[in-house]
């Protein structure tokens, strides 16, 4: 919007690697939680 593309282009960096780490540590949980139901 404020036509700073090099601020743009470096929060959706971050943004990227903010999901994918939400992602592994969903994944770990997960696993951690049925390995204690079994």
């Amino acid at each position: 919007m404020l036509g700073r593309e090099d601020c743009a282009s470096v929060l959706q960096q971050n943004l990227d690697e903010e999901k994918a780490t939400d992602e592994k540590l969903n994944t770990m949980a997960l696993r951690s939680v049925n390995q204690k139901a079994a």
